[in-house]
């Protein structure tokens, strides 16, 4: 998605106006050696400016958009949940996903705002990248965003196992909220046990020349 406005405010959805944060492009070491799920300490070159959420979805978002909600933790400001990623970006039934409708609702406002591309899922790399401040990556803190878990997310010794409104911990140094704790995110890749193969420019990897065929 791309604007000639770096400041634009995405929103007039019902009651659920949001924005988006733009990100330059840059590099970074993606991965980590806390965890074996994470180890892939690779050099990653995002190499095209992206826009990502402030927020994660909300409620009051997907209720706009799809007219119903599913989450169990109920609530406009709360993010959704409970969704799946077929939900989200494909269409397996008579009912448009959540993306398509979105970028159907929206269209007409994103040519008024010179706005031109989709919304869509980032990719693995590019989520990382944006939860680890972009640019300002080299601060290296160990949560999107602070060094102190506390200041940033809702995680399971504070949450008492519930989402919480967005937006109530600190933001990341580009200013996006909740990319440590309160839900898991979805992202655009397919589902791989290893990061053997995987790119290093920022693009989705999807399953092709793989005979791994499930999304999770």
């Amino acid at each position: 998605m791309t604007t000639s406005n770096k400041n634009s405010t995405f929103s007039s959805l019902e009651n659920a106006p949001f924005n988006m944060i733009y990100v330059e492009a840059g590099s970074f070491q993606m991965g980590s050696n806390e965890y074996d799920s994470e180890k892939r300490i690779d050099s990653v070159t995002i190499s095209s400016p992206f826009w990502i959420g402030e927020f994660p979805v909300t409620q009051a978002l997907w209720q706009a958009v799809m007219h119903n909600n599913p989450s169990r933790f109920q609530g406009e400001t709360h993010p959704v949940e409970r969704v799946s990623w077929d939900d989200i970006c494909t269409n397996t039934s008579d009912v448009p996903c959540f993306l398509t409708k979105l970028n159907a609702l929206l269209a007409p406002e994103l040519a008024k705002k010179g706005i031109t591309g989709k919304f869509a899922l980032p990719s693995e790399v590019q989520w990382e990248y944006a939860a680890r401040g972009g640019i300002y990556w080299q601060n290296r803190c160990r949560f999107a965003g602070s060094d102190l878990i506390e200041e940033v997310a809702w995680y399971r010794e504070n949450s008492h196992e519930s989402t919480f409104p967005v937006g109530m911990k600190m933001p990341n140094e580009l200013g996006i909220y909740d990319m440590s704790g309160n839900v898991w995110e979805w992202c655009a890749d397919h589902w791989h046990e290893n990061y053997n193969g995987a790119p290093n420019n920022g693009e989705i990897w999807t399953n092709q020349n793989s005979d791994i065929t499930k999304n999770e």
